[in-house]
């Protein structure tokens, strides 16, 4: 099968075609994982087709040599496969790169093996008959397959009160890697290696990116059109905010925007900020994305309207000033993929409506209530492009193992999707607030934040990083939002 067309990026910069052999059992989960690797992340030409061995082999038209991949998790047998048995061992080893690439270049020298090559596997040559073999020293393609596709959140059954895999189960958490793209750094060891034995190819040129977007969850906090509403509902908050919450900060803050709405309506709503923020985002050269709720039943529902003229006006806002527009899907809809179609046709009619127009349309999920089992599949079937819901809420970090935007692969159906995953790296709450990370607004959430940047930066990745428009309302968010723009 000829895998050019599909996994070889816009300007490509090798003439030189690779050859991959690998072993015939799941084929479709190995030439995903092939065309990812070498297709999108390096830009290298590649044909791949099956052998009877127990390791994949790289060959390149351009001379002599083989790089091997030794196999482990793509080996396991059917009754294994998505099943605990097929999960790595703990504690994962850890390889030192030099060991077996010499003087690399790498932007990092320990990287962790997810899977060893598997016991009694087929041996692997020393030398090819072609020439000069470098192996592997590890199962590359499967540990990468394990973080690309999530393949742990289908197996394990651990999830927290909102039904999401959280950070504390994942091996790279547990097994200290979840701060490191591992897998931008498996591509680097295997472009190492190529580079080794043909040092004339060439790979796609990259660039680091910020790439900021907006949930859109709560508009306004005190806003109502019938000023009737806006009085009692207010003083009905007011009174929760000083009982309740016993926050007098709180209450004198919401009266203030009580206030100030009376007077000005909805662009006198602290949360109606919209303009301002595309400003700050304006000022350090971003154009960002805002994901916006379009409809949704059951808890956690939608507080506004996508058809209400506020938010309308916001859509033309959005677009004539060169940002974006994306999906928030409901917390309802990470178990309803009727309810998900439902919303995504009320966006696009609204946006229609509006005049907006893009070349691709995102998707988020509300609260990043996302399942391995459905959630891609159900946002592919809808005629999504991309989604970016891929982050833990509880800690920020690299859950896909990757700053790279990268095609999806339904595990459950063993097929590769359309739709494309733009891994989120950090969310402002999940550093900040006390029930996650716990930072606050101190340097060391500045650190963790830019610690990610200089992640991303090593491997000319997006970094991408998601701030809720309403928690651009104080004065010290506002602050460490403009000090990232500027130093991300």
């Amino acid at each position: 099968m000829n895998l050019a067309a599909e996994i070889t990026p816009r300007g490509n910069a090798s003439d030189a075609r690779l050859l991959v052999r690998i072993p015939a059992a799941r084929s479709a989960e190995r030439r995903y994982i092939v065309g990812q690797l070498l297709g999108r992340f390096l830009g290298q030409s590649v044909d791949v087709c099956a052998w009877g061995e127990g390791y994949s082999t790289i060959t390149c038209v351009d001379g002599p040599g083989m790089v091997v991949v030794p196999d482990n998790l793509l080996a396991v047998p059917p009754k294994a496969w998505l099943t605990a048995a097929s999960l790595p061992g703990e504690p994962v080893a850890w390889l030192d790169a030099a060991a077996f690439l010499g003087r690399h270049g790498l932007p990092f020298q320990r990287l962790p093996a997810i899977f060893p090559p598997a016991l009694g596997a087929s041996p692997t040559p020393a030398v090819s008959s072609s020439g000069p073999c470098i192996t592997i020293p590890m199962d590359l393609f499967g540990s990468a397959f394990f973080m690309l596709t999530r393949y742990e959140e289908l197996v394990s059954q651990d999830r927290d009160v909102h039904g999401r895999f959280p950070a504390e189960a994942s091996l790279a958490y547990r097994q200290g890697f979840l701060d490191a793209p591992v897998v931008n750094q498996y591509a680097e060891v295997l472009w190492a290696a190529l580079l080794r034995l043909w040092p004339r190819l060439q790979r796609s040129r990259r660039s680091y990116s910020l790439w900021v977007s907006h949930d859109v969850d709560l508009p306004f906090l005190s806003y109502r059109r019938s000023r009737g509403r806006l009085l009692a509902g207010g003083l009905k908050q007011c009174a929760g905010d000083l009982i309740t919450r016993r926050s007098a900060r709180l209450a004198t803050r919401r009266a203030g925007a009580i206030a100030t709405t009376l007077a000005r309506g909805a662009l006198g709503d602290p949360h109606y900020n919209f303009e301002t923020v595309m400003d700050l985002d304006e000022a350090c050269g971003q154009r960002a994305t805002y994901f916006f709720l379009a409809t949704g039943p059951g808890p956690f529902a939608p507080t506004y309207g996508i058809d209400e003229p506020e938010m309308r006006a916001v859509l033309r806002a959005v677009a004539q000033r060169g940002h974006s527009v994306g999906l928030h899907a409901s917390y309802a809809s990470a178990e309803d993929a009727g309810a998900l179609r439902l919303e995504w046709r009320a966006l696009l009619a609204a946006c229609e409506a509006e005049g907006v127009r893009q070349e691709s349309w995102g998707s988020r999920c509300h609260y990043l209530r996302w399942s391995a089992a459905e959630g891609i599949r159900r946002a592919d079937s809808v005629g999504i492009d991309y989604d970016s819901t891929l982050a833990y809420a509880g800690r920020a970090g690299f859950r896909c193992g990757t700053c790279y935007e990268y095609a999806t692969f339904d595990l459950a159906q063993g097929r590769p999707l359309r739709l494309v995953e733009r891994p989120l790296i950090a969310m402002e709450s999940s550093i900040i607030d006390p029930q996650y990370m716990g930072m606050g607004l101190t340097e060391a959430a500045f650190d963790a934040f830019t610690d990610l940047a200089v992640e991303c930066r090593k491997y000319e990745g997006t970094y991408a990083l998601l701030w809720h428009n309403h928690r651009l309302v104080s004065e010290g968010e506002v602050e460490l939002y403009k000090a990232l723009l500027e130093a991300c």
